[in-house]
C-alpha cells in the first residue's frame, strides 16, 4: 500500500496566511488569528480550532476529507459582532485556495452556529468547514 503525506498540515498553513493576510479581516481585527486561546485576552479574536481527517483511498489516488472548526470570540454588548466574524470567516474560507500537490475538489460549510461563551460577557461563533481534497502525488 502506497503511503500518502497528508494534505492537512498544509491545508492548514494555507488558510492561516489566508486568514492573516486578508485585508478585511486584517483591517477589523489585525492579526488576531490563532491555533490555540489565549490566556491575555484582547477581544475580538479567532481561533483555528479542531480537525478531522478521513481518508478515501481509491486504485489511483487517494482522497481526504478535512473538517476545521473556526471559532471567534467577541465581547461586544450583543451577538452581532460574532455573527459578522463567522459570516466574515465563511466568504474568505469560501474562495479559492491552491495547493502545490493537492486539489481542492469542493468545500461546503457543515455547521455555522453562535451563543454565549461560559463566561457570560463573551459571545462565541463556530463555523464548521470540510474540505475534501484529491492528492497528486504520493511519496514511494
Amino acid at each position: 500500500m502506497a503511503q500518502w503525506v497528508s494534505a492537512e498540515l498544509p491545508l492548514f498553513m494555507c488558510i492561516r496566511e489566508k486568514l492573516l493576510n486578508d485585508p478585511l479581516i486584517k483591517s477589523k481585527f489585525g492579526d488576531r488569528v490563532f491555533d490555540n486561546v489565549q490566556k491575555v485576552i484582547d477581544y475580538p479574536y479567532f481561533i483555528i480550532g479542531e480537525s478531522e481527517i478521513t481518508d478515501v483511498e481509491t486504485s489511483p489516488t487517494l482522497y481526504e476529507e478535512i473538517v476545521y472548526t473556526f471559532h471567534a470570540y467577541s465581547n461586544f454588548p450583543n451577538s452581532y459582532e460574532v455573527r459578522q466574524m463567522i459570516q466574515l470567516l465563511y466568504i474568505v474560507l469560501s474562495s479559492e485556495i491552491e495547493l502545490d500537490h493537492y486539489d481542492i475538489i469542493w468545500r461546503k460549510r457543515t455547521l455555522s452556529q453562535v451563543f454565549p461563551d461560559i463566561n457570560k460577557d463573551v459571545k462565541h461563533g463556530v463555523l464548521k468547514m470540510k474540505y475534501k481534497i484529491r492528492h497528486k502525488i504520493r511519496k514511494e
